[in-house]
C-alpha cells in the first residue's frame, strides 16, 4: 500500500509540475523592456519545474529508492543544488529589475551544477559503500552553506527592491512581493526536510512529495498574481543606469532653502537667483512646486507615485526623489505618509464626530491601511489620539 501511495504521489507531482513548466513557457508576457526581467524569470521558473518533474520521472520509473538508496540520495542532492539557484535566480531576476546579471549568473549556476554532479557521481561510480556515505554527508553540509549564502543574497536583493519601491510608491506594495521570502524560506524546509528523509519510509517521503507539490503550487499561485499585478510594479522594474540616484550638489544657498522652505509652505521667491548655481536653481523651482502641491494636498489621492509628481513638475523623477530623500531624510512613501498623518490630525480634532474610517478616505488611504500606518507613527490608534488631544 505504502509503494502504490509513493507511485501515485510521484506521478501526480510529475504531472503538475510538468504543466506549471509548460504554462511558464508558452503564455504571454508584457511587452517593453522594463519587464525584462520578468520575462528572464518566468523562463528560469519554468526550467526548474520541469528539472523537478524530470527528477520526479525518473524516481517514479526506476524507483531508486527501493533499488539503491545511495543512488536515490545522488539524485536528491543534485536536483536540491541545482534548484536552490535556480529558485534564488527565479526571485532575484523578478525584483532586480534590467540591472540582473542574467548571462553571469546562469555561468555560475552551470559551472556550479556541474562541479557539484560531478562530485556526486564519481563518488557515486568509483568509491566504496562507506566512502560514499562520508561523501555525501560532506555534500549535505556543502548544500546548507550555499542555501544560507542564496539566501543572504536574495535578501539584499529583496531590501534594496523595498527601498526603491518605498522611494517611487507612496502606498506600501511589498504585498505584492512578500510572497518571494516566504517561497525561499519554504523551500529550505523542504530541501533541509528531504535530506533528513532520505532514508525514511515510503509514506514519510509521500507526505513530504504532497508538501512539496503544495510549496510549488503556492510558488506558481503567487507568480500569476505577480503577473497580474505587475504594471504596479513598472517603477520598481526599472533600475537601469539611466535611473539610478543623482548626487546633490549642496551650496551655501542649498542650505537656505532647506530649512524655510521644506518644513512649511512658506513662498521661495525672496531668494535671488542670481546668487545660485544651475542645481541650486533646479532646487527651488522644484521646492516652489512641492510648496504649491503641498498646500493644495495633492498627497491624499490615492496611488500617487513619483513619476507622476515628476511629471507634474516637468523634472526627473530620481532626482525629485533625491531631493525628497536629502531634505527630509525620509523615503518618498515616509513623506506621503507624513503629511497624511499631519492632515488626519487636524481631521481628528476638527470634528470629532468624523470616523477613523471617513477620515482614511480623505487622507489617501484604506481603513486598515490608515489605523496601521497612523498607530505605528504615533504610538496610538487614530481615536486614542484623538482622546488624548481633545481640546488641546
Amino acid at each position: 500500500m505504502e509503494q502504490i501511495i509513493y507511485k501515485n504521489v510521484l506521478f501526480a507531482s510529475f504531472v503538475v509540475m510538468y504543466a506549471y513548466a509548460l504554462f511558464s513557457f508558452c503564455t504571454l508576457s508584457p511587452e517593453g523592456k522594463e519587464y525584462d526581467g520578468y520575462r528572464v524569470s518566468r523562463k528560469i521558473f519554468g526550467v526548474t519545474m520541469a528539472m523537478w518533474a524530470t527528477y520526479l520521472i525518473i524516481h517514479w520509473f526506476f524507483n531508486f529508492r527501493l533499488n539503491d538508496i545511495h543512488l536515490a540520495t545522488t539524485l536528491s542532492l543534485s536536483c536540491y543544488f541545482t534548484g536552490v539557484m535556480l529558485l534564488e535566480m527565479t526571485f532575484s531576476s523578478l525584483i532586480s529589475g534590467r540591472d540582473y546579471p542574467v548571462r553571469k549568473r546562469i555561468k555560475e549556476i552551470v559551472i556550479t551544477a556541474l562541479c557539484v554532479n560531478a562530485a556526486l557521481f564519481s563518488n557515486y561510480l568509483f568509491a566504496s559503500t562507506p566512502v560514499q556515505d562520508i561523501v555525501l554527508v560532506i555534500m549535505a553540509i556543502l548544500f546548507t552553506v550555499e542555501v544560507v549564502l542564496l539566501v543572504l543574497k536574495f535578501l539584499r536583493v529583496y531590501r534594496n527592491a523595498l527601498k526603491r519601491a518605498d522611494n517611487y510608491y507612496s502606498d506600501n506594495i511589498d504585498i505584492f512581493i512578500r510572497w518571494m521570502p516566504n517561497s525561499i524560506y519554504l523551500a529550505i524546509a523542504f530541501g533541509f526536510a528531504g535530506s533528513i528523509l532520505s532514508f525514511a519510509s515510503n509514506f514519510a517521503v509521500s507526505v513530504y512529495m504532497f508538501g512539496g507539490l503544495l510549496l510549488f503550487t503556492y510558488i506558481f499561485i503567487s507568480y500569476q498574481n505577480y503577473m497580474i499585478n505587475i504594471t504596479k510594479m513598472k517603477d520598481l522594474l526599472l533600475t537601469d543606469d539611466d535611473n539610478q540616484e543623482p548626487p546633490i550638489v549642496r551650496s551655501k544657498t542649498d542650505s537656505e532653502i532647506e530649512p524655510e522652505v521644506l518644513t512649511s509652505y512658506t513662498p521661495v521667491d525672496n531668494i535671488n537667483e542670481d546668487d545660485m548655481n544651475e542645481e541650486s536653481k533646479e532646487m527651488k523651482r522644484i521646492a516652489k512646486r512641492l510648496n504649491s502641491w503641498l498646500k493644495r494636498r495633492g498627497f491624499i489621492k490615492k496611488g500617487v507615485t513619483i513619476e507622476e509628481l515628476a511629471v507634474k513638475f516637468d523634472t526627473n523623477r530620481t532626482y525629485l526623489s533625491s531631493f525628497i530623500n536629502s531634505t527630509y531624510e525620509l523615503s518618498f512613501r515616509e513623506w506621503i505618509a507624513m503629511h497624511r498623518i499631519e492632515y488626519a490630525k487636524e481631521l481628528l480634532l476638527a470634528d470629532e464626530e468624523m470616523s477613523s474610517k471617513k477620515i482614511a478616505e480623505k487622507v489617501g488611504y484604506s481603513p486598515n491601511a490608515f489605523t496601521t500606518i497612523f498607530t505605528k507613527s504615533e504610538k496610538v490608534s487614530p481615536m486614542q489620539w484623538r482622546s488624548a488631544n481633545r481640546g488641546k
